[in-house]
Order: structure tokens, then sequence, then C-alpha cells
């Protein structure tokens, strides 16, 4: 028996206030990523996920992130 998942759950580095993970439907086939649900002040509350992905392990990604976007934009002034 195979089962499929009820929610999804997107990992990714952003910049602003850091967040790094959103949640939405498995049946939802749009392009959103859903709802923010983790970020670096509050970490992923809801679900256990690994270290490496959550809090400290995810903020040298959106650290260097925010930081290549910063100076690849002044590059261009």
């Amino acid at each position: 028996m195979h089962m499929k998942p009820d929610k999804t759950i997107t990992i990714m580095a952003d910049f602003g206030f850091g967040p790094y993970a959103w949640l939405k439907d498995a049946a939802d086939e749009s392009d959103y990523v859903g709802i923010n649900i983790a970020n670096l002040k509050t970490g992923m509350t809801d679900f256990k996920i690994s270290k490496q992905l959550d809090g400290k392990g995810v903020k040298s990604t959106i650290d260097s992130f925010c930081c290549f976007r910063h100076e690849s934009a002044m590059a261009g002034h």
C-alpha cells in the first residue's frame, strides 16, 4: 500500500527575516510554495526536521544567499 502525503514542505533560503520553510497541500499543483511556517527567529515549531534544515543549520545558507543578493545589487550601481 502506497500512501501519499497530505502536505508538502518546501525548504529554501530567502532574504528578509530569514524565512526558509513553506507548507501547502500535496494536491496543490500550483507554482506557489504555500504559507511560510519557519524562519530564523522562530525556527520550525510545528514539524520535526533535521537539525541541518532547522535553525542554525540553515542560517549560514540564508546568510550567504542574502549577502550574495546584496553584493550583486550593489555591483550594478
